[in-house]
């Protein structure tokens, strides 16, 4: 049976955590309350709906993208951290967290597995946060349709409401990704590099502005949606890497 610190640590470096110290999520094993591990459970925010559910499946560790700790946070436990940080003691379930590391992965990222959906070749980094790159861009196998580029997305996102800004019929060859809440800072970046289309999380109220006169159009998958496939594809991995068992659990936020 795996340890939880051994577990902790193929992931640090499977998925390169050293190389994001700008990161302002504490990247890591952030609770450790369980030795051995028989079963993972993986979700997008560490929540307490969450640990209530790996309660639940009687997991002994919980893999997120969101974890409970961020740069300038106050330390005290208290309130709903602290409710938080109880369901896991008192179940002995650890935390472990992956931020810019799991957007960023080539292989594995939130981005790379969206850029696979659409047959993404000739890729390139894309959209730098905290000083590193953590989207992608690349090239379609064909001139698709905007609305075509879109259904494709939903079609993988388990149908899952895609919102589109722009013409609906526009081809596009050429397209930068960045999952959750990158695509407000990223709308420039794609127009000057010449892309035809940004896929992004969220699309701001502030940025339609920018990304219209740009002439650029938009696929917002929601944030929540963006950053479940680099988790699936880490639950793949890690089920590979080690006789566990492993449940994904789903708690959209519809953002």
């Amino acid at each position: 049976m795996p340890k939880t610190l051994e577990i902790a640590e193929y992931l640090n470096t499977r998925l390169n955590s050293d190389a994001f110290p700008s990161d302002p999520s504490s990247n890591g094993l952030q609770v450790e309350a369980s030795e051995n591990v028989k079963t993972i459970v993986f979700g997008v925010d560490a929540s307490f709906a969450l640990f209530e559910e790996a309660k639940k499946l009687k997991a002994d560790m919980v893999v997120v993208h969101h974890g409970l700790f961020w740069r300038g946070m106050p330390y005290a436990i208290t309130g709903m951290m602290a409710a938080r940080i109880g369901l896991l003691f008192e179940n002995h379930i650890s935390l472990y967290a992956s931020h810019l590391p799991l957007d960023a992965h080539p292989i594995l990222g939130h981005n790379a597995v969206l850029a696979d959906y659409i047959g993404g070749a000739n890729r390139k980094p894309f959209f730098s946060y905290a000083g590193v790159p953590i989207g992608v861009s690349g090239e379609c196998p064909e001139a698709l349709t905007v609305e075509a580029i879109a259904n494709e997305l939903s079609a993988h996102l388990q149908g899952e409401e895609v919102r589109v800004f722009g013409d609906l019929h526009q081809k596009c060859k050429t397209v930068g990704i960045v999952s959750g809440g990158g695509g407000t800072g990223a709308i420039e970046e794609a127009a000057a590099l010449g892309l035809d289309l940004l896929v992004t999380g969220e699309f701001m109220h502030q940025s339609w502005h920018t990304a219209h006169e740009l002439k650029l159009p938009v696929i917002a998958l929601g944030h929540y949606a963006s950053e479940t496939v680099g988790l699936l594809a880490l639950l793949d991995d890690v089920k590979k890497q080690f006789k566990v068992k492993t449940h994904f659990v789903d708690i959209p936020t519809q953002l």
